[in-house]
């Protein structure tokens, strides 16, 4: 007599191998929890909405009667409030990217990432993702509360907030975009340097510092080349009439294509380098 072999089941609170795949949204979500759990996290999304919302307020209630011609000189005296913030903003920005790759570095913890994740291009990217959506969204929500605090002051001014405009709904539309651009640059650094300390350095250095020196200096292609910097060329969508450098749109996307290629270089490395 020949038993019969019945399938088995797996055994009570087990789960099936398939339930361990591994999926690019899996891997955003565990880079999430990862992000907000973090007491950095926290204190630099917080510090960038006070800083943002703080600076619109006090630039706005000391704006006095100036002598606004028509036009873009109008727009810009209303849009300053909102940009007030940005350069405090995108320093806080540009340490949150930076940390939530270096720190994983300085800990060990980049081991398991690249354990669970062996390609280590999805981790880096879900990171990406985290870091751009989280920094873009507090952003956007300070800068709508920024205009929302402004606009009473320079209700029924030439100066007025008028979100119709097109130059002032771009500026609008362009902080929190410059800032997420911002941490992304950091981001990008954090991969590269895998040093805190070396990344918040490197990306300051290149946004704050390089480009200033380089358009100060009198000679004409250092100063194109200045116009063409991360910073130089994003702050274009911030303001109302740029004297220089690309346009206000295709400036942003220079910013980006500076973010984007650092990036994947980083994540190149990443790949070859040991954990």
């Amino acid at each position: 007599m020949t038993a019969t072999a019945l399938p088995t089941s797996p055994a009570a609170g087990t789960l099936s191998p398939s339930t361990y795949h591994v999926t690019f949204g899996r891997v955003v979500q565990s880079e999430w929890i990862k992000f907000r759990t973090v007491r950095s996290t926290v204190w630099t999304l917080g510090a960038t909405f006070v800083v943002l919302v703080g600076l619109a307020l006090l630039v706005a209630g000391t704006t006095g009667t100036p002598d606004a011609g028509p036009g873009f000189e109008n727009a810009d005296i209303a849009t300053t409030p909102l940009v007030a913030g940005t350069g405090f903003g995108q320093l806080v920005l540009a340490v949150l990217g930076a940390l939530t790759i270096t720190g994983e570095y300085s800990t060990g913890m980049i081991r398991s990432t690249f354990s669970a994740v062996p390609t280590r291009t999805p981790a880096l990217i879900a990171k990406a993702v985290v870091v751009i959506v989280a920094s873009f969204v507090v952003a956007a929500v300070s800068t709508l509360v920024a205009v929302a605090v402004v606009t009473p002051f320079f209700s029924g001014k030439p100066w007025a907030l008028d979100l119709g405009n097109d130059d002032i709904l771009r500026v609008v539309i362009g902080v929190p975009l410059y800032l997420a651009a911002t941490a992304l640059l950091a981001l990008a650094f954090g991969i590269l340097i895998r040093s805190s300390a070396g990344a918040i350095f490197a990306v300051i250095g290149l946004v704050l510092v390089v480009g200033p020196i380089l358009a100060n200096i009198p000679v004409h292609w250092l100063n194109n080349i200045a116009d063409y910097l991360p910073s130089q060329a994003g702050q274009n969508l911030l303001t109302i009439d740029p004297s220089q450098g690309p346009a206000p749109w295709p400036g942003f996307l220079v910013m980006v294509a500076w973010g984007v290629v650092l990036f994947g270089i980083g994540v190149f490395l990443a790949k070859k380098r040991d954990a």
